[in-house]
This record gives structure tokens, sequence and C-alpha cells, in this order.
């Protein structure tokens, strides 16, 4: 594993899986199941941040690397951002019910 980490890098990571954990947990909170939608949205983040990381490291002719810390970036966006677009959910739904 290359452990020459930018911050930029690690940014980039966090902003990427914010938007894919934001985006299925919006997709699946069209079901009414509320708690498993928030695992499923964070596994599955994590499920693809997983394979990415795998895919830098065995193909190594696309000269990337596989590294822990964008994983560990990947997961960290993913789980604050579909936890923060949750509440916001029920904030706006509960205001609305006034």
């Amino acid at each position: 594993l290359d452990l020459t980490i930018t911050f930029a890098d690690l940014i980039v990571h966090f902003i990427m899986f914010a938007a894919l954990g934001t985006a299925l947990y919006l997709d699946l909170s069209k079901i009414k199941r509320k708690l498993s939608n928030i695992w499923l949205a964070i596994g599955v983040s994590l499920g693809f941040g997983i394979f990415t990381e795998l895919l830098q490291f065995l193909l190594v002719k696309l000269n990337r690397t596989g590294n822990l810390f964008d994983l560990l970036f990947d997961l960290i966006g993913a789980i604050i951002a579909v936890l923060l677009t949750h509440f916001i959910k029920q904030k706006l739904a509960s205001a609305s019910s006034y």
C-alpha cells in the first residue's frame, strides 16, 4: 500500500462518498424502512469503497494504489452525509406536519 497521502485527496474521497451516500439514502428513503435504509446506504457505499480500493491495489497497470486512508474517508463521508440527510429529512417532515 502507498502511504503517500495528501489532505486534498482525502477531502475528495470524503466529498465523493458523502454524495454517494446521500443519493443512495434519498433513493432508498422512498421505501418506508427508515433505520434499514440508513444501514443499507452506508453499507453499499462502504462496499463500493472497498471494491474501488481493491481494484486500485490489484490493477497495478493503472498507476494507482489502494489506500486504507482513502477507504476510511470514504466511510466517514458516507456515514456523516447519510446521518445528516436522515436528520434533516426528519426535521423537514416534522416541520411540514404542523
